[in-house]
């Protein structure tokens, strides 16, 4: 995306970028209905409430970021240092063992 100049391979890029980020949320309401049986609304409504936020925020932060530094460098840079933090957090905390049964109410 960012070695590209013109409209179109951006608007194409940003498209793919859009639907393969959009692909994981299926599972996410899947594992809610798993997880929490009894509070499976509560939660899927605590993840849509993350999200709709998350769709607030970062267009404003990512502008602010863009004027801040004259371009798009420092948006991208926090984009990498959030998705790092993720991937790092997965390599230390997820174990790829079952979670432990934890009796249910």
């Amino acid at each position: 995306m960012i070695f590209v100049h013109s409209v179109g391979w951006a608007v194409a890029f940003i498209s793919l970028a859009i639907g393969f980020s959009m692909a994981p949320n299926s599972p996410y309401y899947s594992i809610c209905a798993d997880l929490f049986r009894g509070r499976t609304g509560l939660a899927t409504g605590m993840i849509v409430t993350f999200f709709s936020l998350s769709g607030v925020l970062c267009p404003v932060i990512t502008g602010w970021l863009a004027e801040a530094g004259g371009g798009f460098a420092a948006a991208f840079t926090a984009l990498c240092v959030v998705v790092g933090s993720g991937v790092l957090g997965m390599l230390v905390f997820a174990s790829g063992r079952p979670p432990i049964e934890v009796d249910r109410i």
